[in-house]
């Protein structure tokens, strides 16, 4: 495993989201609707097992949206020339990093959210641990 090669294909895949400026924007566009249209569907429940279901559920989606979209955008060709330049493992490891973060990312996303529009009166009765 040679970290230079993985923080490279780290970089590699920061420039490549950042070659597509919408890719955050509606990630994050989607979390923050879903959370809004679930309090609207759901407001007059105050059970913290459902709001964390819902919550857990909204990120679950959102993972397999970012996911997809990350081993989506390279083309064939492509995938076959960056093998050649790196260990396929390293590329594997450099991808699963870089997603974790994201999700990372997404999941403080959900989470301002429903801080946002569920506020207090669920979330202060809730173990922050289990969001």
């Amino acid at each position: 495993m040679n970290r230079n090669e993985i923080a490279s294909l780290l970089q590699l895949e920061w420039r490549l989201d950042r070659r597509q400026k919408h890719a955050w924007g509606s990630m994050a566009l989607y979390v923050v609707s879903t959370v809004y249209t679930c309090y609207l569907g759901v407001k007059q429940l105050n059970t913290v097992a459902t709001w964390n279901a819902l919550f857990w559920i909204i990120v679950l989606f959102a993972a397999f949206n970012a996911l997809g979209r990350s081993f989506q955008r390279e083309e064939g060709g492509r995938q076959i020339y960056l093998h050649t330049l790196a260990h396929p493992r390293n590329v594997v490891l450099a991808r699963t990093l870089y997603n974790a973060g994201t999700m990372v990312a997404l999941g403080a996303v959900s989470l301002a959210a429903y801080t946002l529009f569920i506020g207090d009166r669920v979330l202060a009765e809730a173990d922050l641990g289990l969001f």
